[in-house]
């Protein structure tokens, strides 16, 4: 799963919003159908190949009925476009009631928090290293049963998520173990360009072994251009590691259409004791109109217990 920095990421959800295509529109209820396509062209150092991947496509259906004055009942569906069978698969399905200014509550397939609140990221190919879902805790981005409350003000906001008993036969995306148990909960607010937002969590696993982890991120946001930087901390009791990863990231606008982007990323002790990690990529994104944007990127990363690595990729996004 991809994300970048905060405003970033609300500007991307208003495009896809506003594309989206209307299936039923009435004074108390909408259908809207929505999508992002994906085309990727990559190759790492190791690859002999260059690769065509779809880049994580996909598409979804909201629906939305005013049952009163006071709340909505809303639903959602999301599914995985890929490159193979094996890649098309459901990402999230969710009912909830929201109750406006004293929040929304939803249940289903959905993402925990971490994936969802991210930090400091504008990679359009990496960047996932520092969540604590990479490094060998093998928690899935998506869990079954997920119980989340979401509300917001003009200036501050407030998530808290749970979800009990997902086994790794209950997502498309990896082995997360038997009984996997997650509680997150994740706040922030802003001063003018200034935005702070922190949070953490427990994943418990097997009933016995937990994940613990914690982050804070402070961003500015300027007319033309942002930067903002994570901390994160977790703690694995299956494999007795902690490890911290501080992240810094920004983008500029040079001209019209087209900003630049980029960040550094290091990660101690990253999947096993003494293993740092080192991540450093630049790009450029030229929004072709308000539905469409191409991109180009180069990373290098260094492991201490590993081979140096990079890559670089071109890719264009169109949004429905």
């Amino acid at each position: 799963m991809k994300k970048t920095l905060l405003a970033i990421v609300v500007a991307a959800t208003a495009a896809t919003s506003v594309n989206a295509a209307e299936i039923l529109k009435t004074d108390t209820a909408s259908v809207d159908f929505w999508g992002q396509i994906r085309e990727e062209l990559r190759q790492k150092k190791e690859d002999a190949d260059v690769t065509l991947k779809s880049g994580s496509s996909r598409a979804g259906v909201d629906a939305r009925y005013a049952a009163s004055d006071a709340y909505d009942v809303f639903g959602s569906i999301e599914f995985n476009i890929g490159d193979t069978d094996s890649d098309n698969f459901m990402r999230k399905h969710y009912v909830g009631i929201d109750a406006h200014e004293y929040g929304k509550v939803s249940v289903g397939l959905n993402s925990i928090l971490s994936d969802d609140v991210w930090g400091a990221e504008n990679s359009k190919f990496g960047g996932a290293s520092v969540l604590p879902e990479s490094g060998g805790n093998y928690v899935g981005w998506l869990q079954q049963g997920m119980i989340k409350y979401e509300v917001e003000s003009d200036s501050a906001w407030f998530k808290l998520a749970y979800s009990a008993d997902n086994s790794s036969a209950d997502y498309a995306g990896g082995d997360i173990g038997a009984d996997l148990s997650t509680t997150e909960a994740f706040a922030g607010t802003s001063f003018g360009a200034i935005s702070v937002y922190g949070g953490g969590g427990i994943y418990n696993i097997d009933g016995g072994d937990d994940i613990k982890h914690g982050m804070i991120t402070v961003a500015y946001d300027a007319d033309n251009w942002n930067i903002g930087t994570t901390y994160w901390h977790s703690k694995n009791d299956a494999l007795d590691l902690s490890s911290d990863s501080i992240v810094v990231a920004g983008s500029a606008k040079v001209a019209d259409k087209t900003s630049v982007y980029g960040g550094y990323e290091f990660i101690k002790d990253f999947s096993t004791e003494g293993n740092d990690y080192n991540n450093v990529y630049a790009g450029v994104e030229y929004k072709l109109a308000s539905w469409a944007r191409t991109y180009a990127e180069y990373a290098t990363h260094t492991q201490t217990e590993s081979t140096d690595d990079s890559y670089w990729g071109v890719g264009v996004r169109v949004y429905w």
